[in-house]
């Protein structure tokens, strides 16, 4: 605020007033200065918050047991066959043979049909109406061209709003030809369905279909003995031997050779003929005539064939039945991958195979023919070891963090003092983490490993940080890998295979419970005997096979027991990274965590300072405007005396002059 006095005093009264009042706004910059100290404690906190939910979130990725089941995959050619890891690999070594890779079925109209883009279904005489691609439903009019159809057919969609699983492209053959690709989204052998509905003649006029069952002119390929080889067989003594030779469908030599023993049957015989053809055909004896046929799993073009059988020493001859064709209006028959894994023949619609090996997904990419490609599925031990050592590192932050914004320096000796100097609470935080990387997880008493260091983590003396010896815990994870992964993981087991875990809530203790089936069906009773024995809880009424426990230190747990299950042993256990994800939640929930009430603390106590410098501030603005009252006062009074004096000495200058 601007201030002008004039008056007779010759006082700088504008200076004056503006020192007072500045004397007065100390008082507002010390609680300034105190608002300002809170809110760097927020931030403090707040960067505390972070390193702590950083911790929470290793231990969040390190408490399940997948992100243990880390393996490097390798093949020997990686141009036909590659393999990646997934929940429930395990380490092993296979072989691979890819005898046929999965196909997409693709269709085309008949040649010289459709002569323009834009000339109508009318002009082109190809019959409108309704008809269906596996399921959906798609309708034709007169009046549409070949690109509306092309159109209709990739934007068509069932009530569900699932599509046809075909997608249509016009194919330019010359200015007056044009024809239809129906290419099939998915592979494998089964293609897709394709029927004229309502006595439509669309797809058939079109040449896609032959009739309106949906008979796309595919046929499969079929040999037949033209002996009894039933009888033949039977006529077999024990010793006598089997022996025969040929192609499979895609063109590999294969033979083999049977051993007849007294047990053996014509079921055997026909077992190891589809396994010597790669799991590519079917074997089957014909009831009536007893004679041997062969029948191609895969239908269309096929190299199927039979050079030679021979039984107890005579030959035994082959017709071909059926001959694999693909119709003209094929362009390629949809195919199954045909595939064997140590031996053992499979199939599959994809090119992508999963579950044939636990957790592993095979990617075929071409056929090895004579080729077997060897893959091989190991424990990334290095990657494991990372995965631990971030959540060290984490750790260590929190340390370094810690340590250096407590530091209680002396300002007078020129020492640096901490943002949070003297606050004991983030001290207290530390050391709760800490205590977890220090607990002893081996509940049962029975483990080889109990704790972290006992598997290369120590602290150092100097830093009070935590140290991970690699090379010692890639040896723990070798010689004991699941005693090593149980440290870490939450985990729930019982001794009765009927009885299993279900969930679980961060109220739930970790021990080793007896479990009671009670006698009305209803309820378990449920006692936690390790690390000491406490009283008896009951569960909630049964809810089918699941039974809850609120009460007592199973509080949460739910597990599954049908009825009659009968009682159990059960072992729950959160590992580390349970417990460090437990007390993580409890330290930043935004309700209760230390961390938030310290901040809600330090907020309300800015709010004071700020309703205390709104206080002051008026005071001193009150207290500014007194001083310019004041000061005027003075000024106007001395301004009264300088004129009485003047008239004074006006009258005596009178007096004096008579």
């Amino acid at each position: 605020m601007g201030i002008s006095i004039n008056g007779p005093s010759g006082i700088d009264t504008a200076w004056i007033i503006e020192s007072l009042v500045d004397l007065e706004y100390d008082r507002v910059r010390r609680v300034e200065d105190q608002k300002d100290a809170y809110q760097v404690k927020i931030d403090a906190y707040s960067k505390l918050m972070t390193f702590i939910n950083d911790i929470g979130k290793y231990a969040g990725d390190l408490q399940k047991p997948e992100n243990f089941n880390l393996f490097t995959a390798t093949s020997t050619n990686e141009d036909i066959v590659t393999l990646s890891a997934g929940s429930g690999s395990f380490e092993g070594t296979y072989d691979v043979q890819v005898f046929q890779t999965a196909q997409r079925e693709k269709l085309i109209s008949a040649d010289n049909l459709v002569t323009g883009q834009s000339a109508t279904m009318l002009d082109l005489g190809i019959g409108s109406g309704k008809f269906s691609i596996n399921g959906v439903e798609i309708i034709i009019e007169d009046t549409d061209t070949i690109q509306d159809v092309r159109s209709k057919i990739n934007s068509a969609t069932d009530d569900d709003g699932k599509k046809s699983g075909v997608t249509a492209t016009v194919l330019t053959i010359a200015e007056d030809n044009f024809r239809l690709i129906l290419t099939a989204t998915d592979t494998g052998s089964s293609g897709a369905e394709y029927l004229d509905l309502e006595g439509g003649t669309f797809l058939q006029d079109l040449g896609i279909i032959n009739d309106a069952g949906g008979d796309k002119g595919i046929t499969i390929q079929k040999l037949q003995s033209v002996d009894d080889i039933n009888s033949a067989f039977s006529a077999l003594a024990p010793g006598e031997l089997i022996e025969y030779s040929g192609i499979d469908n895609k063109g590999n030599e294969v033979s083999n050779s049977f051993l007849v023993t007294a047990t053996s049957t014509i079921d055997d015989l026909l077992a190891q003929i589809e396994d010597t053809f790669h799991g590519m055909v079917t074997a089957e004896i014909d009831a009536g005539d007893g004679t041997l046929i062969l029948t191609d799993v895969v239908a269309g073009k096929s190299s199927l064939a039979i050079s030679s059988l021979t039984m107890g020493g005579t030959d035994y001859s082959f017709n071909t039945t059926d001959i694999g064709y693909a119709g003209q209006n094929v362009l390629s028959v949809g195919k199954d991958a045909f595939f064997s894994v140590d031996g053992i023949h499979m199939q599959s619609d994809k090119n992508s195979a999963s579950d044939f090996i636990s957790g592993v997904t095979l990617d075929f990419h071409k056929t090895s023919v004579g080729e077997v490609v060897t893959v091989d599925l190991t424990r990334d031990f290095d990657a494991i070891t990372d995965n631990v050592e971030g959540l060290v590192n984490t750790f260590n932050a929190l340390v370094r963090y810690v340590k250096d914004s407590t530091v209680y320096g002396d300002e007078e000796e020129g020492e640096r003092k901490g943002a949070l100097a003297g606050d004991m609470t983030a001290r207290m935080i530390l050391d709760q983490v800490r205590a977890v990387f220090k607990m002893n997880f081996d509940i049962t008493g029975t483990s080889d490993i109990s704790s972290l260091s006992m598997i290369g983590l120590k602290t150092d003396v100097n830093s009070s940080e935590l140290k991970l010896d690699r090379e010692v815990f890639k040896e723990a994870l070798t010689e004991s890998f699941e005693d090593v992964q149980n440290l870490f993981i939450t985990r729930g087991y019982s001794d009765n295979p009927n009885v299993v875990m279900g969930t679980y809530t961060d109220d739930t203790t970790d021990g080793v419970y007896t479990l009671n089936e009670m006698g009305d069906g209803i309820h378990y009773e449920i006692q936690r005997t390790l690390p000491f024995a406490g009283p008896w809880y009951q569960s909630e009424p049964r809810a089918g096979a699941l039974v809850t426990f609120k009460d007592g230190p199973a509080t949460g747990l739910t597990i599954t027991a049908p009825p009659g299950s009968g009682g159990a042993t059960f072992v729950f256990s959160k590992g580390i990274s349970g417990h460090l994800e437990k007390l993580v939640k409890k330290l930043t929930d935004t309700q209760d965590g230390v961390i938030t009430m310290r901040q809600q603390s330090w907020t309300k106590a800015k709010e004071r300072c700020d309703d205390r410098i709104m206080t002051l501030e008026t005071r001193i603005e009150s207290y500014r405007i007194r001083l310019i009252k004041e000061f005027a006062a003075m000024e106007q009074a001395m301004s009264r005396l300088q004129a009485q004096s003047a008239n004074m000495m006006s009258q005596l200058g009178f007096y004096s002059g008579q």
